[in-house]
């Protein structure tokens, strides 16, 4: 099964629940002898209405970005694999140079083919999808970059470009939206004779945790 297909299963058993509860609440609506029974009925309903619309919504949100690049047939671009409460991924190669602004041509300019990116970034996610559920944060998650290389070939951590990464594999999975009070951004570098870029997804204790732990 393939993320549309699942994605479309979870979406119609979202649903589904919200008809349930629809139908809960109407029929507790039905006795109105006891308020206090009522009350309870109500705001255990509201709990789980609310709880489908975040679900709802996370889906909406993974789906928006599809149409934004073009899908290419290439190899998953990364490892993923839960570690203490936290989701690593390792990629094959570093993450690339973040995209600049074209003033005079008025549009973005790519040092890369940001499709052939997403495309292998989707990949992997789908494949890891298949056999895996996720768990979406509930509070502010925070993703921590970690690029290995060179010092020599070193790239500034303010132009590692992680977007089209978190459009794909990660809003919408993992939390809600991409927007600040979803998502906070940590870059490091690592000095290694190999080039690729680790990262870590996890609540903000957790990845504090392990930048304290890494710079013992």
């Amino acid at each position: 099964m393939d993320l549309r297909e699942k994605t479309r299963e979870e979406l119609l058993c979202e649903i589904h629940n919200l008809k349930k509860t629809c139908d809960y609440l109407y029929n507790a609506s039905c006795n109105l002898d006891d308020i206090s029974t009522f009350n309870r009925k109500l705001s255990s309903g509201t709990e789980q209405i609310a709880s489908s619309y975040r679900k709802i919504v996370s889906i909406r949100n993974m789906l928006a970005d599809i149409t934004d690049y073009q899908y290419m047939p290439v190899k998953p671009a990364f490892h993923i694999e839960k570690k203490e409460g936290m989701y690593y991924f390792r990629f094959n190669e570093p993450l690339p140079h973040r995209i600049t602004i074209d003033k005079y041509a008025g549009r973005l300019r790519y040092e890369y083919d940001p499709n052939v990116y997403y495309s292998g970034y989707r990949s992997a996610i789908e494949q890891w999808l298949k056999e895996n559920d996720p768990n979406l944060f509930s509070q502010k998650a925070m993703l921590y970059v970690v690029n290995h290389g060179s010092t020599q070939n070193m790239r500034d951590n303010d132009n590692i470009e992680v977007k089209t990464f978190i459009d794909a594999a990660i809003k919408g999975i993992f939390i809600r939206d991409d927007t600040p009070d979803c998502l906070s951004l940590c870059f490091d570098f690592v000095e290694d004779e190999k080039e690729y870029t680790e990262t870590y997804l996890g609540n903000i204790n957790d990845i504090i945790a392990l930048l304290h732990y890494n710079l013992r």
